[in-house]
């Protein structure tokens, strides 16, 4: 288990991070209170990532904003699996599995797009941007998918 934990943890790494973090606080009771408002949990990712916002758009601070963001997203879904680690073998195991292969789905979809879009030209620096972007917000929606699956969102 701790070598997929840290394979998680390498995937999601980016540049070392800032001094203070990223993403705003509060983001499971975002997700809980959406959940229960039935209204769309993207609205809980946007305000997570709401300092990469006010940066000039395609500045070199927004990417390592958004790069920061990837790594933090990362060690909240590692806290995510480590929070587990009471429960039965089994459960554990198929949390580890579940986020495993949601962010690597994620994260390769990312990849993806950013393939699809360089066919017939040259890449260009807002291409970074836009990957950061994307997988930032990959590694948001895994860890979201995996607390909703696990129940670790609950409803109220």
């Amino acid at each position: 288990m701790r070598s997929i934990l840290t394979l998680l943890f390498v995937l999601l790494s980016g540049p070392a991070f800032a001094k203070d973090p990223v993403l705003k606080s509060g983001f499971q009771e975002c997700i809980s209170q959406s959940i229960d408002a039935n209204t769309p949990v993207i609205e809980c990712v946007s305000e997570a990532h709401a300092q990469c916002t006010a940066y000039e758009p395609g500045s070199p601070a927004e990417l390592v904003c958004y790069r920061s963001a990837k790594s933090e997203w990362g060690v909240l879904l590692k806290d995510l699996l480590a929070s587990f680690s009471d429960q039965p073998e089994d459960l554990q195991e198929v949390v580890r599995i579940e986020a495993k292969y949601t962010l690597l789905r994620n994260l390769m979809n990312c990849d993806l797009a950013n393939e699809l879009s360089l066919i017939g030209r040259d890449a260009d620096p807002q291409d970074q941007l836009r990957h950061a972007k994307c997988e930032a917000l990959a590694s948001a929606a895994s860890l979201t998918e995996v607390l909703i699956k696990s129940g670790t969102v609950v409803r109220n």
